[in-house]
């Protein structure tokens, strides 16, 4: 195959030495995929799902399970007396007013008047009563993000002759999650309990993006046969060299939002509230609980977006010129069971479906280990001298030693790995794929998620300590970015420490010192939706990359605006492909999953 490169390059020989070949078909028979059939049949599924409870959301279908309990009045014998009632109280009305007027002018004149200091009552009809002392049914990610349900609009019964008790069956609630209005809403949702981690969400949205140009300047090199020596100066090798700091920040976010979400459940509700156990039991099963429900709530997309992508690998595979370094088209349908099981970082890459999955598995296992630190720590309760003192002392030592070993153990792989970066695909292999590199960076977030819900947005420290700090933290960062350009192992390993460390400072200052400005500028809607979608868009991007850079086939080039011209219609279509699958599977499931563990804890 003749590549743009032998094309422009005259100082290469015109000689192509050929290790493999394959027949390329005109069209791919889509009847014969049972992938392919599975794969319609689901969506359709889903989308008649979503369309019928959208109707129903509107109000368009009346469901017959409304346990309806009905009033009417007798409004001829009504209007028949209100001619009287009107007169009557015309009379009380002004009797009333002469009456308050005169103790008016009492009470502005006469200091003994007892009631010219009494204060408004507490409470008054028809107003909410405070939340903290009312329990609800969760209508969100919390339940204390409701309103009291023993309140009644103001002129609630007044309004309508008829007085309408309507309560939706257990089965309709459990549809209504698939609604789009519904799930439009929830992405658009900017009602979060963490508003102070705003510039946490912002360095989630500019990693996941960082991540998809590493991915595409990486799979252009590879398919485009410009890819060489990765010490020759070679760009695609420069972006990789980066790459390995976008994933320290995901990472890093990830194990921010994780602690701080455990520990503010914690603070806000007792064992018992959040899984109707107490003692040793509850403790053991809310630790369960925070872990399998995470593994839960992503597995549906998960899934969704493995069968997607086996069957856009086999299309390509079988009419495509190009193709890349992947196996999907027979690893998605042999090992499919390792993407679900989270499993998949324990096995070589070359039997890895989706170039993401190491990372989901990864995360997902530091999630677990992360929440048992944070559990441990939670049950060692007490001052600091006290035993509980001693008990979070333990537990932060084995923390800090798991965090050594990890980066040992890092090091001393990053040193046998040294010879293998000849090619780029062997370099994102030994410098992006070590999941025990990624240990420090995301405990690294633990501590600064516990850190920020116990300063709960105040801190207090001196112009000059700030001034150091930051001075400290951009010179992290600035050596954190450098190092990786010495092209020596060790500084391919220091990296994982030094950078979580950079950012450090300035997610807590922004969530203390600067969270008013913070918010204003990134606690929009918008804002709130496209970190929601970024999970989505890590995952699916590999099929968008696929379908951008194989429609291309031979014309693909590798210069600097075609990789930026690519690297955006990946990202464009990755955001409205996670859009859909959040529209169609992740948000519904992640609602079908609240409502059902409501439901079992009544």
């Amino acid at each position: 195959m003749v590549t743009n490169n032998l094309k422009t390059n005259r100082m290469l020989p015109r000689r192509v030495k050929v290790k493999s070949s394959r027949h390329v078909e005109p069209y791919y028979d889509l009847k014969t995929d049972a992938g392919f059939i599975l794969l319609v049949t689901i969506t359709t599924i889903l989308i008649a799902v979503c369309i019928i409870a959208t109707i129903i959301e509107i109000d368009c279908i009346k469901l017959i399970p409304y346990r309806k309990k009905s009033m009417s009045f007798d409004l001829e014998k009504i209007n028949e007396s209100d001619t009287i009632n009107k007169e009557r109280d015309s009379k009380r009305t002004k009797r009333i007013d002469d009456k308050l007027e005169d103790d008016m002018d009492m009470a502005y004149t006469d200091d003994s008047y007892p009631g010219k200091y009494v204060t408004d009552p507490r409470f008054t009809m028809d107003l909410v009563a405070d939340r903290t002392i009312h329990s609800c049914n969760r209508c969100g990610k919390y339940k204390k993000q409701c309103n009291s349900r023993n309140s009644l609009p103001v002129g609630s019964r007044a309004a309508n002759p008829l007085v309408t008790n309507k309560k939706k069956s257990f089965m309709c609630q459990l549809l209504l999650c698939f609604s789009l209005i519904y799930s439009w809403k929830r992405i658009f949702n900017k009602n979060t309990s963490n508003k102070d981690l705003s510039l946490t969400h912002a360095l989630k949205i500019g990693a996941t993006f960082w991540v998809i140009y590493v991915h595409v300047v990486v799979s252009v090199d590879q398919i485009s046969g410009t890819s060489s020596d990765t010490y020759s100066n070679n760009n695609a090798y420069n972006v990789l060299m980066t790459g390995t700091l976008a994933f320290d920040t995901l990472f890093f976010t990830s194990g921010l939002f994780s602690s701080h979400h455990f520990f503010y459940l914690k603070s806000r509700y007792s064992i018992e509230d959040l899984v109707n156990f107490g003692g040793a039991c509850g403790q053991i099963l809310q630790f369960v609980c925070f872990v399998t429900n995470r593994i839960i709530r992503l597995l549906p997309s998960y899934a969704y977006v493995l069968l997607l992508s086996a069957v856009v690998a086999r299309v390509y595979r079988s009419t495509s010129v190009l193709t890349l370094s992947d196996n999907d088209h027979t690893n998605c349908d042999h090992y499919w069971w390792r993407n679900i099981l989270y499993a998949s970082n324990m096995y070589d890459e070359d039997e890895q479906c989706l170039q993401i999955s190491w990372y989901l598995s990864t995360e997902t296992q530091l999630h677990a280990v992360g929440a048992l630190a944070c559990a441990a720590g939670g049950l060692a309760g007490g001052h600091a001298g006290g035993p509980g003192g001693a008990a979070r002392a333990v537990v932060a030592a084995a923390v800090l030693m798991t965090m050594l070993a990890a980066s040992a153990a890092d090091f001393t792989a990053a040193y046998f790995d040294r010879g293998l970066l000849t090619t780029t695909a062997s370099a994102y292999t030994a410098i992006i794929v070590r999941p025990w590199a990624r240990v420090a960076p995301y405990f690294m977030g633990v501590f600064a998620g516990w850190l920020t819900h116990v300063l709960s947005g105040r801190l207090k420290v001196s112009t000059v300590t700030s001034s150091l700090l930051w001075i400290m933290s951009l010179s992290l960062l600035v050596t954190s970015s450098a190092l990786p350009w010495l092209s020596q192992w060790w500084a391919t390993a220091a990296v994982h420490v030094a950078w979580p460390m950079a950012l450090l400072w300035p997610v807590l200052a922004c969530a203390t010192l600067y969270a008013v400005p913070c918010r204003g500028v990134l606690g929009g809607a918008y804002a709130a939706a496209v970190g929601r979608l970024c999970p989505s868009a890590l995952v699916v991007h590999a099929v968008t990359a696929r379908l951008v850079l194989l429609a291309a086939d031979s014309s693909v080039c590798s210069n600097t605006t075609c990789v930026w011209t690519y690297f955006t219609a990946v990202s464009v279509l990755s955001m409205c492909a996670s859009l859909v699958v959040s529209l169609l599977v992740e948000m519904p499931f992640c609602s079908l999953l609240r409502r059902v563990c409501d439901r079992a804890a009544r």
